[in-house]
């Protein structure tokens, strides 16, 4: 919609973003077999599993989302140069997605486990509907601003509904 540059820019922080993703898949994929072993019934019950596994990833996260916030100029200069200057507001906004995504993918994986996973379909497509709608919305006049709080948004959104399904699949 708004070009190469537009997308250059806004891939130099989403590739930053992927880049912080293998922690997400490494600690879900070591949990995956007990939030698919245990239930409401057992002890430990599957609730305890997943509060860990919530609990553990905002310790793994959140600071990665604070460094997104805080420190973006040093991140893109040191791994882009000064070219590319303008993905700092990007990995700014992208700092929320770094954290969420963590229990998205948490809370799929429970859902998985818990064979409760008619839901994602649904899930994903409110949430894949919403970021097309935000990015028509916001990248006109946003550009890649625009695009990176559609980014947010959408998986903040997408989140919220994996980790309310999944709550109520583990009990509270």
């Amino acid at each position: 919609i708004k070009g190469n540059l537009a997308v250059g820019v806004y891939g130099v922080a989403y590739r930053v973003l992927e880049s912080t993703l293998f922690i997400t898949y490494d600690f879900v994929a070591a949990l995956a077999p007990t939030l698919a072993r245990l239930r409401r019934d057992t002890i430990p019950p599957i609730a305890r599993a997943y509060e860990f596994g919530c609990r553990a990833l905002a310790l793994l996260l959140v600071p990665i989302g604070d460094v997104f916030v805080a420190f973006p100029h040093a991140i893109v200069h040191l791994l882009y140069g000064s070219k590319y200057g303008a993905a700092e507001g990007v990995m700014r906004l992208l700092g929320g997605a770094a954290v969420t995504y963590g229990f998205s993918f948490l809370s799929m994986s429970t859902l998985v486990g818990q064979h409760r996973d008619m839901v994602l379909p649904r899930v994903h497509l409110v949430a894949a509907v919403q970021n097309v709608a935000l990015n028509f919305a916001l990248i006109p006049p946003l550009s890649y601003t625009g695009a990176a709080i559609a980014t947010t948004v959408s998986e903040t959104t997408r989140t919220v509904m994996l980790m309310w399904h999944a709550i109520r699949a583990t009990g509270a």
